[in-house]
């Protein structure tokens, strides 16, 4: 349970910085993107740690690896778009 309440709240401080920092540049269209990730990431975890109480730890478990590939994959996947788009 730690796990998921240490993720929302990096994820929602990630994307509080990311917004703030990334409105000014050029490409910010990508960032803002970049941002809902943050956002997207947070809330998936915000679910998971309210019903963590309930499950079964090996379901914890499969959570935090589903919470953990959303945060590496799709910005990835998003990355590589970029600069195809480009």
């Amino acid at each position: 349970m730690f796990n998921f309440a240490a993720y929302s709240a990096l994820f929602l401080l990630g994307s509080g910085i990311a917004w703030f920092c990334w409105s000014g540049n050029p490409l910010s269209v990508i960032r803002k993107i970049d941002s809902g990730i943050f956002v997207l990431c947070s809330l998936i975890s915000g679910v998971f740690l309210l019903t963590a109480k309930s499950a079964h730890p090996r379901t914890n478990q499969e959570r935090f690896w589903v919470l953990f590939n959303t945060g590496m994959i799709v910005p990835i996947i998003l990355g590589v778009l970029s600069n195809v788009l480009r």
